[in-house]
C-alpha cells in the first residue's frame, strides 16, 4: 500500500489508512499547541517591545532635559533588550519549525516515490497470485469437486 502525504495545519505525515490512529492526532495536537503558544508570545513580545521603545524614549528625554550623561551605565541598557533577544528566539522557533516540516515534506516525496516503484515492480507478480487463485477457485467449483 503506497502511503498518502497529508498536510494538517502545516504539519506533514503519511497516511496508510484511515482512520488516523490516536496517537498521531495526539501528536498534530501537541504541535498545534505550541506552534500557536509561540506565535502568542511573539504577539506580547511585539507589544512589549514597542511599551519599552516608549520608556527608552522617555529616559532620553529625561537624560537630555536634566543634563545627564547617557554614557552612564544606568541610561546605556535599554529597556527592550532582552524582550528583543527573545523575540529572535522564538522568530528563530518558528522558522526552524517551518524548515523541519519543509525538509519533511521532502523525505515523505521520496518516501512515496519509492513505495510507488515497489508497487509497481510488485503488480505482474500480484496479477500471476491472482490468476493462480481464480484458477484454483474455477477448479474447485467444478462439479467432480462438489
Amino acid at each position: 500500500m503506497v502511503p498518502t502525504l497529508v498536510i494538517a495545519n502545516s504539519i506533514p505525515f503519511l497516511r496508510t489508512k484511515k482512520p488516523q490512529p490516536k496517537a498521531l492526532s495526539a501528536y498534530i495536537r501537541g504541535r498545534i499547541i505550541q506552534r500557536q503558544k509561540r506565535h502568542d508570545r511573539k504577539e506580547w513580545l511585539y507589544s512589549v517591545i514597542k511599551m519599552a521603545d516608549s520608556e527608552d524614549g522617555w529616559d532620553g528625554i529625561l537624560a537630555n532635559d536634566h543634563g545627564l550623561d547617557r554614557r552612564e551605565p544606568a541610561l546605556r541598557c535599554k529597556w527592550g533588550t532582552e524582550y528583543r533577544a527573545d523575540m529572535a528566539r522564538v522568530s528563530d522557533a518558528l522558522a526552524e519549525e517551518a524548515r523541519r516540516s519543509k525538509d519533511m515534506v521532502t523525505k515523505f516525496n521520496e518516501i512515496i516515490a519509492k513505495e510507488k516503484e515497489l508497487v509497481d515492480a510488485e503488480a505482474p507478480e500480484r496479477m500471476k497470485q491472482k490468476k493462480a487463485r481464480k484458477n484454483v477457485r474455477r477448479i474447485l467449483e467444478q462439479p467432480e469437486f462438489q
